[in-house]
């Protein structure tokens, strides 16, 4: 991968004065220090290396964001920028099914696992600084996509916003109802729908719904 990333890099730096290298949050996969070894190696001064805080949705939400807000601007200064409001403003939500992968990761309770399965309930994450916040809402697997849209609606109350899904081996429905529920309760200007990363599928299990969503 080494190699690989390197090559990259200099492929893009024939090309332009700088790089934003944005990798998801350490804490899902172990790229960020790797990139920065290489960025250093390559071109110290015209890589920059950004830890997203996020995964998934969220680190696709700022890739597009960043690519927006870099063919307008001349600097990479605006792009940081930008992505550093999206980590403060923007809402990462994530819900498993999956409670045995959960509580292996040490994202459940004692007992919680057991509960989860006897009750089908799925646990609802926030991710904040790149760390899920213990421990998580128990939700009923219906009340799932009306559940992550509340939450929306209570974190951007009359912001115009934009909505990242990411939708792992979910029920059809589910994705279908969040969308509509997203745009009865947001002020929503665009949204994407995307499949899971395999990142966060290791970790919380196929079974997993992801929402990013944020103020422009």
């Amino acid at each position: 991968m080494g190699d690989d990333l390197a090559a990259l890099y200099r492929r893009y730096l024939g090309l332009y004065d700088a790089l934003i290298s944005i990798h998801p949050s350490p804490q899902f996969a172990p790229y960020l220090e790797h990139a920065q070894r290489v960025a250093r190696e390559v071109a110290p001064q015209r890589v920059i290396v950004v830890d997203s805080q996020s995964v998934s949705a969220g680190l696709a939400a700022m890739a597009l964001r960043a690519a927006e807000i870099a063919r307008t601007q001349e600097t990479p200064d605006a792009v940081l920028h930008e992505i550093q409001r999206l980590q403060g403003q923007g809402s990462f939500l994530l819900v498993s099914g999956e409670p045995e992968r959960l509580r292996q990761a040490g994202w459940l309770p004692p007992g919680g696992d057991l509960l989860g399965r006897a009750l089908s309930l799925w646990a609802l994450f926030t991710l904040r600084n790149g760390q899920f916040l213990l421990p998580p809402l128990p939700v009923p697997q219906q009340a799932v996509p009306l559940a992550l849209a509340q939450t929306s609606e209570r974190t951007h109350r009359k912001q115009r916003v934009r909505a990242h899904i990411a939708a792992g081996e979910v029920p059809k429905e589910h994705v279908t109802r969040l969308e509509r529920e997203l745009r009865r309760r947001l002020n929503l200007e665009g949204g994407v729908v995307s499949p899971l990363s395999p990142e966060v599928a290791a970790r919380t299990g196929p079974r997993t719904l992801v929402t990013f969503t944020y103020p422009i």
